[in-house]
């Protein structure tokens, strides 16, 4: 094993078991910097005496120079960057990646800079960074090495593709383990806890070194590749995030490969948090917003998790959706319309009916029939009227659209204001396509945009 990480892990054995230090004590040995995140200073640190060999330019190449004391900083888990406030201006490189000039500009070089925000793992490995801190150059390019600072606790031991945010909770998983006969609950592990999108479906996770990815929810489902990596592992691998869309986050319980007794080690789990949204049918959807705005808005549901977007729309469904946006007010008292005694949109299209939204064929109100695109337009339109807006004395408007005159008389007027308002605009090619049955998706959309006509409409009169 490399003596710098043996170093480094005898001094995170020290720190835990390190006995309080009292203020007098803590002054007397004060550190030539100081450490934050986000503006919380950490105290936390530890000295390694000639721990750190830094690198030196010997005017052809860089070159180990005499060892300096290696400074240990314990930062909180997930941290990407800290900030070092110097006593005296300083150069800070980091010398991981090679000589990663970080204080600020090249002019710095002979003045140094007070202050620098360091990465803690640049390179997203999962090993810390050594920060390297000298005197800035003379003008014979002379440089004193003074001390170097690292970091415990911070790097994450996996990278996403994603952005996305961490947070750990130290034990929190018990993994499963083979016993030889069956799955068996083993030691706890450390937990962390992805924040994703709400649709997201699978992350991408990068490995320092070859791992294999086990999902325990639906049961040891192997995920980093074929049987074969059982051996090998890998180094990066898709994982699912609700991999059975039963709305629950998976658990993505992360080993390292089994060595020729089939033994493995239990490294840690990653679940995920925000990630099993209303529905599972959204990605790369175009009304996928919509879809959101809907759910999140009490219009709209799902079955199984599925929006089911492409889906047409019936007349019930319609009804329901603008009664919800209405506030779901009380049905009419007495029933003349004949809706059916409880269904899941009787008070929905009683309320209608009652209010003249709805009005129904020689067929009666047809509630499980596809409302068409003209339809819903009316049924829309009337309802605004009965706030207060609509046409009102003698009006003209022509649609701009290849198939004006496939529009129903009945429902031109509608399909104009509607138009005119931003909240029905026609397909791709330019047709407002009246009598095509309204989906699901076209619903969800005009109930979004219904809602940002009224936002402006109120900043409008604010």
């Amino acid at each position: 094993m490399n003596k710098r990480i043996v170093s480094l892990l005898l001094v995170f054995v020290l720190l835990l078991g390190m006995t309080p230090v009292r203020a007098a004590e803590a002054e007397e040995e004060a550190l030539p910097f100081r450490a934050a995140v986000s503006g919380e200073e950490l105290r936390a640190a530890a000295v390694v005496p000639e721990g750190y060999v830094p690198y030196e330019w010997n005017g052809t190449e860089m070159v180990p120079g005499a060892p300096i004391t290696l400074y240990v900083v314990v930062v909180p888990e997930g941290t990407t960057e800290v900030s070092l406030v110097f006593e005296e201006n300083r150069l800070a490189y980091n010398y991981k990646d090679g000589a990663t000039y970080l204080a600020g500009e090249y002019a710095d070089a002979f003045t140094g800079a007070d202050s620098a925000v360091v990465p803690v793992d640049a390179d997203g490995d999962g090993l810390a960074d050594y920060i390297q801190v000298q005197s800035p150059y003379d003008a014979d390019w002379h440089t004193d090495m003074l001390y170097a600072v690292t970091f415990l606790g911070a790097p994450l031991p996996f990278r996403m593709a994603e952005a996305a945010s961490v947070t750990v909770t130290p034990e929190g998983y018990v993994p499963y383990e083979w016993n030889g006969t069956e799955m068996v609950p083993g030691t706890p592990v450390t937990l962390y806890t992805v924040t994703v999108p709400a649709d997201t479906d699978a992350v991408s996770l990068l490995f320092p070194g070859n791992r294999l990815a086990y999902n325990y929810k639906d049961g040891a489902t192997y995920l980093a590749g074929e049987y074969d990596d059982a051996f090998t592992g890998a180094d990066s691998v898709s994982v699912p995030v609700d991999a059975n869309g039963d709305g629950v986050a998976d658990y993505i319980q992360v080993q390292s490969p089994y060595d020729a007794d089939w033994h493995t080690d239990m490294l840690y789990a990653i679940t995920f948090a925000g990630a099993p949204g209303p529905f599972r049918d959204l990605r790369g959807a175009w009304y996928r917003d919509a879809a959101l705005f809907a759910a999140e808005n009490g219009l709209m549901e799902g079955v199984e998790r599925q929006f089911l977007g492409d889906e047409a729309a019936t007349r019930a469904q319609a009804v329901t959706v603008l009664w919800r946006w209405a506030g779901k007010p009380a049905p009419a008292a007495s029933d003349d319309f004949g809706v059916e005694d409880g269904m899941w949109y009787t008070d929905a299209l009683r309320w209608a009916a009652g209010e003249a939204i709805v009005k129904g064929t020689d067929d009666g109100l047809e509630p499980m029939r596809e409302i068409t695109r003209e339809e819903f337009a009316v049924m829309l339109y009337r309802y605004l009227q009965t706030q207060g807006e609509g046409f009102t004395g003698t009006w003209m408007l022509l649609l701009d659209c290849e198939d004006r005159e496939e529009i129903s008389g009945w429902a031109y007027e509608a399909m104009c204001y509607l138009s005119m308002n931003d909240v029905l605009t026609g397909l791709p090619d330019k047709r407002m396509a009246p009598g095509k049955p309204a989906s699901r998706a076209e619903l969800a959309v005009l109930f979004q945009r219904l809602a940002a006509r009224s936002v402006t409409e109120d900043e409008a009169a604010g």
